[in-house]
Formats: C-alpha cells, sequence, structure tokens
C-alpha cells in the first residue's frame, strides 16, 4: 500500500473505468451529430458527483458484521440445534416444564390467530410434538424454532452478563461455569444476603431450562470471549436479526409488531432519554435531587405501547452514547408489552441486557457493578411496593399486582379508527394510575388531543392530570413511524387541599393552566437530521427557564424549524388551537415575531414595587433614592381577569394613587427604568393595544401571578422600537400640514383634515418601511391630541351649535322621553331670585346662556328683572334655550310648570350621532389608530 494520504475523492476518480479512446471518439462525434456539439466529460471537481450525498451523516459503521459477529453466528446456530435436540426429551422431563412449554404455545396462537388442527389439551399437543403427519405439524415446528431461539438468547444473555462481569474483576470463568450461568449467578447473587437480587430474569423462568451439553464446553469459552469484544448493536443484529432470517423465524405475523428504523433510530433514544432526565429538572427549575445514597438513583420507568422492540434499541444506544456522563439518577427501565411478541420474553431479555449494560457503565461512573446493580433493583423493588398514593405496601414486592413507576412512555402509534380520542384517553388513564405522585407520564400518539368536539373529555382528564408540555410533529415530514403528537402529564395529588381542582369527584371549574408548546417542522431527506431536534431540546432545557421563555423559534438552511412557544389550557380546548394567520401559532408568523423582537429587558431595567411602602428608599451609589426618582415609569399588570391579561404604562408619580385605587391582589407594580435614549413610551403603550400584542401578553403572563418579573423581562417586543432613527427634514416637511398642536385642534375642520389625512396614508406607510421608529412616533403624538379632543367632544365638554330648527334633529328629539323641569328634575336645579312671589307671574322677554369656569346656567328675564337661573349641561341648556325664543311673552310661571325635557344624556347622545364634526373627529382618529397598528404589525410581519 502506497504511503500516501488516502483520499476518498482520488480513489472514486481512480475507480471510474475510463472510455477508450475510440469508444469516446464515437461517443462525441454522436452527440456531436445530435445536439451540435461535444459533452463534458462527468467530473467530481464539477459538483456532479458528491460523496455526501451516498453516505449517511454521523453513521459510525455499528451495524456492518465483524469477524468476530461471524463467529458468534455460527456459535449461536449450534446452540439453536442444541436446543431442539434437548426439546425433543422434554417428554422425559417433569409436568411442570412440559406444562409451560404448552403454554408458551397457546400464548403463540392465540397472538398470531392460529386455530391449531387437533390440539386442543396439553396432551394432544405432546402428541403432535414428533409426529410428521399429524395435522398441525407444521405449526408446532414453528412455535419450537421462536421457542428455542428466545430460550438460547436468555442463555447467550447471561452468558454476556457474566463475562462482562468477570472482565471487571480479572477473573477467568471456567467452563462449569459458563455451562452452567444460572448456578454461577445464584453465588454471585446470593439469596438472603446484602447481594439478593429480586430478579425473574436470574430466576426460574419459561426459558431459563436450557444448558448446553459437556460437549459444547469449548464453543462456549470461544463464545465468551468472542462476547466480551462484540458491541451491543452488532449483539443485537446477530441475535434478534441476522439469525432468525436465516432461520426462517417469523417473529411478526401483525404489522403493529413489526421494527421500526424510525424508533430504533440513536436521535429517537437520544431525545426520549433527555425528556424522562431532563424535563422534570427543567420544568421544576433545579439541577437534580440531593441523593443521601453514594449510588446513583433509580428512575422507575415503564415504556409500553406499540414498536417496544424497536425502542428497546435505540433506549440502550442513547445510554451508551451518554455513559461518560456523570449521572445522577440512572433509568431503570421496564418494556411491558401486552402480546406474546413483547411480552414476558421481552422483559427478561431486557431486563439481562441492563444488567449487562450496568456492569459496562460503573467503571465510567467510578462505582461497583454488583454493588450498583444490586442498589438500583433494591430500589426498584421498593418502589414497586409503593401505591399510587405514596403509601408502603406490606406485600413483598412479587406479590404486588401493580407497580408504580417514576415515569411512564405510552407509545400510540396504531390508533383505531373507530372511537380514536376515547382510545387515547382510555389509555392514558389506564397507565396514569401506576405513576407515582411526583411522576412524569409520556405519550406518543398520532390522535390529537385537543379536538373541539371532546372539550369535556379533556376536562374530565385534566382534573386528574396536569398537561405540561405539547409537541406538534404534524408538519414534520420523512419521521418515519414518529407520532404527530407527543403529550407530557404530571399528576394531580388530590389528596392536597391546596389544589385549585380539589377533589375529582367535584363539579368544580377549571382555571386556565399554562402550557408549553413546541412545534417542529421540515422535511427529513434522512433521519440523521433528527439531531437537529434532538440539539434544540437540549438548547432548550440548557438554556431556557420553563416559567419565563415566552417564544422562540431556530431555522436550519435545509428548512427545518423548531418553534417553542407558551400555551395556555380553558375548558378543555388549547387556546392557540387555530391556523388563523394573524395569531402568534401560524408557523410563518410565529418565524417572522422571533425574527422581528427581542425581549422587554432589553428596553428596560425592571424592578418590582408590588411591596411598595411610602417610607421605603432604595440606595444607589450612596445616595438614598426613593422609586419616584429612580424610576419614571410604572407598568402595571392587571390580572383581574385571567382571560384577558392587561398591561398599564404610565409615570411613576402614580404609583400610590394607582395602589390605593386597585390594591395588590390582582394587580403587580413594577418600575422602568430605560436603557436607551429616546424611548417612546407612547409606542410600548401602543404596542399593548395591538392584536399581536395582546396574544403576546396572554401568552406571556400565563400561569397566574407567578415569576411575573422574569415573564415581563421575557416579553416579546418589536425590535424597532429602540432604533431611534429620525425622518430627514424634507420628509418632516411633508408632513407638516397634517401635524396639530393643542391649540391648532380647535380651529380645525375636521371635514378637510380627514380627507388630507387619507390621502398621505400610503406616502406613512412608505415612510414606515424605512424609518418606523419616527413615523410611528408621529402618529402617536396626533392620535393623543385627537384622541383627548375626541373624547371632550364626545362626552360634551367642548361647545357645539347644533340646528335645532332642523325638522330632522327635531322631530328626533321629541321623540325621546320626556320629564318636566319641575318639581323633580335630574338635569336642571332652579335657582330663584326673585324678591317678591309675584315676580314668577312675570312674562319671559329673554333667555340668556351663560357658561364659566366652574358653571352653565340659563339666566330668564322679564325686562330689567332676573327671574330664574337654570342650571344644567350645556347641550340640555341649549336646546331649552332654543324652546323658549318662541315663547316670549309667556308668564315664566307658566313655562316652569308646562315645559317637559328629555334627560340629558339621551339628547347628548342623540346629537353626537348628528353632529357631523363628531363624526369627521372619530373617523380621524380611527384612520391614524389603523395607519399605526398596521405599521407596528408591519414591522413584524416583515
Amino acid at each position: 500500500m502506497k504511503d500516501s494520504s488516502f483520499s476518498a475523492k482520488n480513489w472514486l476518480i481512480n475507480n471510474i473505468p475510463e472510455p477508450s479512446a475510440e469508444a469516446e471518439s464515437l461517443e462525441v462525434q454522436k452527440h456531436a451529430a445530435t445536439a451540435g456539439g461535444p459533452t463534458p466529460v462527468p467530473s467530481i471537481q464539477s459538483g456532479e458527483f458528491l460523496v455526501s450525498d451516498h453516505i449517511i451523516p454521523k453513521w459510525r459503521g455499528e451495524s456492518l458484521l465483524t469477524k468476530g459477529s461471524m463467529k458468534f453466528k455460527k456459535i449461536v446456530f449450534e446452540l439453536f440445534t442444541e436446543a431442539k435436540t434437548q426439546v425433543k426429551s422434554f417428554k422425559n422431563r417433569n409436568r411442570s416444564l412440559k406444562q409451560s412449554l404448552f403454554q408458551e404455545f397457546i400464548e403463540y396462537t392465540t397472538h398470531n390467530g392460529i386455530h391449531p388442527e387437533g390440539v386442543s389439551d396439553f396432551n394432544q399437543f405432546w402428541a403432535q410434538l414428533d409426529d410428521k403427519s399429524g395435522p398441525s405439524h407444521e405449526c408446532i415446528q414453528d412455535f419450537l424454532k421462536v421457542y428455542c431461539l428466545r430460550s438460547i438468547s436468555v442463555y447467550i444473555l447471561k452468558v454476556r452478563f457474566l463475562t462482562q462481569l468477570s472482565s471487571f474483576y480479572s477473573k477467568t470463568l471456567t467452563k462449569n461455569e459458563i455451562l452452567n450461568p444460572n448456578s454461577t449467578l445464584s453465588k454471585i447473587f446470593k439469596v438472603s444476603s446484602s447481594r439478593e437480587l429480586s430478579s425473574r430474569a436470574l430466576g426460574t423462568n419459561e426459558y431459563s431450562w436450557f444448558r448446553p451439553n459437556e460437549n459444547f464446553g469449548d464453543s462456549i469459552l470461544e463464545l465468551s470471549s468472542i462476547l466480551k469484544d462484540l458491541n451491543p448493536i452488532e449483539f443485537f443484529k446477530v441475535l434478534n436479526h441476522e439469525i432468525p432470517n436465516e432461520l426462517s423465524v417469523v417473529l411478526f405475523h401483525n404489522e403493529t409488531d413489526k421494527y421500526s428504523h424510525a424508533f430504533s433510530n440513536r436521535n429517537s433514544g437520544l431525545m426520549i432519554n433527555n425528556l424522562l432526565i431532563n424535563f422534570p429538572k427543567w420544568i421544576e427549575n433545579h439541577g437534580g435531587y440531593f441523593n443521601f445514597n453514594a449510588q446513583p438513583q433509580c428512575l422507575s420507568t415503564l415504556f409500553t405501547g406499540n414498536f417496544l422492540n424497536s425502542l428497546t434499541i435505540s433506549h440502550w444506544i442513547a445510554q451508551e452514547n451518554n455513559s461518560t456522563e456523570a449521572w445522577q439518577e440512572i433509568i431503570c427501565p421496564e418494556f411491558r408489552g401486552d402480546n406474546y411478541v413483547n411480552g414476558q420474553y421481552l422483559k427478561i431479555f431486557q431486563e439481562i441486557q441492563f444488567m449487562t449494560f450496568l456492569v459496562n457503565l460503573a467503571p465510567k461512573q467510578n462505582k461497583d457493578p454488583i454493588s450498583l446493580i444490586v442498589s438500583l433493583f433494591k430500589q426498584k423493588s421498593n418502589k414497586s411496593r409503593i401505591t399510587a398514593s405514596g403509601q408502603f405496601a406490606l406485600l413483598d414486592a412479587t406479590e404486588v399486582q401493580q407497580s408504580i413507576y417514576d415515569r411512564i412512555l405510552v407509545n400510540l402509534v396504531n390508533i383505531p379508527k373507530k372511537n380514536p380520542h376515547h382510545y387515547l384517553i382510555t389509555n392514558i388513564m389506564q397507565n396514569g394510575e401506576h405513576l407515582s405522585n411526583s411522576g412524569y407520564m409520556y405519550v406518543f400518539s398520532n390522535q390529537k388531543l385537543f379536538v373541539p368536539s371532546h372539550a369535556a373529555k379533556n376536562e374530565a382528564l385534566f382534573k386528574q392530570y396536569k398537561l405540561l408540555m405539547r409537541f406538534n410533529l404534524e408538519g414534520l415530514k420523512g419521521k418515519g413511524e414518529i407520532p404527530r403528537y407527543f403529550y407530557i402529564f404530571s399528576k394531580r395529588v388530590v389528596e392536597n387541599k391546596l389544589d385549585i381542582f380539589g377533589n375529582p369527584d367535584v363539579n368544580s371549574t377549571l382555571l386556565k393552566e399554562s402550557c408549553l408548546s413546541v412545534n417542529m417542522n421540515g422535511d427529513l431527506t434522512h433521519f440523521s437530521k433528527f439531531d437537529f431536534f434532538v440539539e434544540e431540546i437540549d438548547k432548550l432545557f440548557a438554556n431556557k427557564k420553563a416559567i419565563d421563555a415566552p417564544l422562540f423559534s431556530n431555522e436550519t438552511k435545509c428548512g427545518l424549524s423548531f418553534e417553542f412557544h407558551q400555551d395556555a389550557i380553558l375548558n378543555g380546548k388549547l387556546l392557540s388551537n387555530n391556523s388563523e394567520s394573524d395569531k402568534i401559532t401560524h408557523p410563518q408568523y410565529f418565524k417572522n415575531l422571533t425574527k422581528s423582537c427581542i425581549p422587554f429587558d432589553q428596553f428596560f431595567s425592571v424592578e418590582s414595587l408590588s411591596n411598595y411602602r411610602e417610607d421605603e428608599n432604595y440606595d444607589l451609589l450612596g445616595f438614598n433614592l426613593n422609586p419616584q426618582e429612580r424610576y419614571p415609569y410604572l407598568l402595571i399588570v392587571d390580572f383581574t381577569n385571567e382571560n384577558d391579561i392587561k398591561l398599564e404604562l404610565t409615570t411613576i408619580d402614580s404609583l400610590k394613587a394607582k395602589i390605593e385605587e386597585y390594591g395588590n391582589a390582582y394587580f403587580q407594580y413594577f418600575g422602568l427604568l430605560p436603557k436607551i435614549s429616546n424611548l417612546n413610551i407612547n409606542l410600548f403603550r401602543e404596542f399593548f393595544k395591538t392584536t399581536i400584542g395582546k396574544q403576546i401578553t396572554q401568552l406571556t403572563f400565563n400561569g397566574g401571578l407567578k415569576k411575573t418579573k422574569a415573564k415581563l423581562n421575557a416579553m416579546l417586543i418589536p425590535k424597532f422600537l429602540e432604533k431611534t432613527e429620525f425622518l430627514p427634514t424634507h420628509h418632516i416637511e411633508s408632513l407638516q400640514d397634517i401635524t396639530l398642536s393643542k391649540e391648532d385642534i380647535l380651529k380645525t375642520d375636521f371635514s378637510v383634515y380627514t380627507q388630507k389625512l387619507a390621502s398621505k396614508v400610503d406616502n406613512i406607510n412608505l415612510l414606515a418601511k424605512r424609518w418606523p421608529w419616527h413615523t410611528s412616533c408621529i402618529l402617536s403624538h396626533l392620535k393623543i391630541i385627537i384622541g383627548n379632543y375626541r373624547d371632550q367632544v364626545n362626552s360634551g365638554k367642548v361647545q357645539m351649535k347644533y340646528d335645532y330648527s332642523s325638522n330632522t334633529l327635531i322631530s328626533k328629539i321629541v321623540a325621546l322621553p320626556k320629564t318636566p323641569i319641575y318639581p323633580n328634575n335630574q338635569d336642571i336645579y332652579l335657582e330663584t331670585l326673585i324678591s317678591e312671589r309675584s315676580d314668577i307671574h312675570l312674562p319671559l322677554t329673554s333667555a340668556i346662556f351663560e357658561k364659566s369656569e366652574h358653571t352653565t346656567k340659563l339666566r330668564l328675564i322679564s325686562n330689567d328683572t332676573e327671574v330664574l337661573n337654570l342650571h344644567g349641561e350645556i347641550q340640555l341648556l341649549q336646546f331649552i334655550q332654543f324652546i323658549l325664543t318662541s315663547a316670549v311673552g309667556t308668564p315664566i310661571s307658566t313655562i316652569i310648570q308646562s315645559l317637559e325635557v328629555p334627560a340629558a344624556a339621551e339628547l347628548n347622545s342623540l346629537l353626537t350621532e348628528q353632529d357631523q364634526v363628531a363624526q369627521n373627529v372619530n373617523e380621524t382618529f380611527a384612520l391614524i389608530n389603523n395607519t399605526l397598528n398596521n405599521i407596528i404589525i408591519g414591522q413584524i410581519n416583515n
């Protein structure tokens, strides 16, 4: 071999067969004749062939069979033949062994839907075992292949376990110790000793009968030597796939039992392990529980549902991948199915595999293997004796029918077409009975939980289990058998009187609860790209806090995206469970939002003032400052309506008044100190009022009043609010004709102004694309000025002139309910000014309206004598003045007794409808408000 370095590109080039000169010439001539020119020869340099397109990224070659695995396969075939020979001698063995074999046959045929002819009882089965002419001979022989293969597999697993164990202690196993592993293991883990192990896999079970003949001594020694160096993936591949295929052993008769490449992938295992170990620490906001024992804690974990055989592979690959890290907790798995394929055999197989894994793990964790195994199995046994309510059972672990687990993973890939939602709910409730009070249940399902028509069923479920997090993989293509939805639940402790849900049997109203949501989207061209999502979940748990991370996303160049956001559940429904394009959970909107927004704490320093006392001061660089001196702004979070949480932004000098007005029960107060100069506080107010601002507010402050400051700091705000770029002078001048001051507004003709503003909207929108901050500031200023004027107009505080002589207006006023102005009118107060009682009968000569700083009144005068003053609201007094213009000469006493007028509020309402000025002001305000709202939302969309 040459000393030069190896290059895959050079090797591929050198191995591409070069055409002969004659052939090349003929090809060129042929192409020239048809296309009019020569064809370039394909080359690697031109990019037409890429090595990366033909290999799997991050593949380590685990599935390739080595020389050792070929030898292993040969010995397995020999043991299989020996097992078949020994089974034939069962007729001369004890009845319990024969009964065990017959029971296995019944389970095999039942699972596969086989009805063996002529085999209805124990005796008929043994009669046909060697009868080649029997009607069920072929069926029995197929079963014996499976049975013998399972038995030798359990034997090989024990030999492998002993081999790894002896290797750690540098002890050489004798031929007899390997031939009879049951006896050897019973000496290591002695009954009634400190090393006693409560394990059915190492005791007597359906497959523990097999023991090779002494003639196999040399082969077994060779097997032990091979197993020392055979990696787990090769071992599983040969034992569970290569051997069954070559022996024509049918392991999966049903489609639902078949092998899944997606679930057996390393990335699937890493993701599941991460969720099992790190999610609880993340959601509980701690680094792990304190361990008083020197040994790691046992996380008793149940895996159940579909594709269990595939899940075992990804689990052990992931465990091996992470074995060099320091472990405080160890997943103690139990793979439990409900059929022949993934029932007791799988449980026994995986239990021995778990022990073997612990032998390899122990030195990496600086532990003694036997001590580690015994400690974990004792912990697991003790946990199995604790009931769901936390009480310790007096029965031995082997007698307890229902074990309790710290973690439960339910894999529901194959959902029935009939009543799928009921199937999902039922599985959650049934498996949840085995969950400890502090445990977590992970449900993988192709059935969506949040179906609007089943909200009532969800409410019943949520009274017993709290949904903490959901993963939505609907938009992820190429994921194979991985389900569309993941749900993570915890158990509600109904005995806890502080639990807001109380006893689930009591009809109580469910409150809105927070729920974390993750969306995974894209196209997996090959499954190795799934590691992007594994890494993102890792980053989420490592860098974000569950309580105050409102939303964020990440996207790869190849189109894979990971989106996280806070969500809420109310009345059994997910609040963001929609696909409207203006909702933040819509994929495109979500992506734009995370790119165009930054956290609130990049704009302000935030300090809680909820426990504010008037005499309290803050020390800053040796100076004592009260909140009014330290923070210019006050932000109030209003939790009075949990379905409509509101933010109020004002100046700090109103702190005391606001606390007295609102109190502290449902309001929290925060002082704000800007970190950026020229921040326009009004733009923040405007953002909070927009549709997107309200949605972000609801998602940010989900989950009640806890950690409100942290949530506020993380709240997303459009980043353009920090870019205080001013418009050029010539653009500012172009907007001068729509700029108003408080003094100008009273002189403004709004019918003309509204048209002028409407003509400028397109230009304003163009300016907003380049200078959004300054353009928004101008509109915000206009909105405040016109908004204040609008409020004055609508409330009647601004004096307007109305044409009461209009038939249309007067007919509407006449139609209003009326009451006399005397003696009891709520809107009119009569002030008498006469010195003689007879003066009340004087004729009316004039009615004069006067308005001062403190009051408005209508003076009723007879010649030079002022008889009465009528006090009331402006519009009502002006209307009475209009009526009295036609009553000149009428005695004032008659007017008082006969005059009826409408209520002031109803008159004001009618006049507001008829007032064209008020309409123009309202239209102008709406136009400014919509334009400003569109600019803010547009900055997010674009």
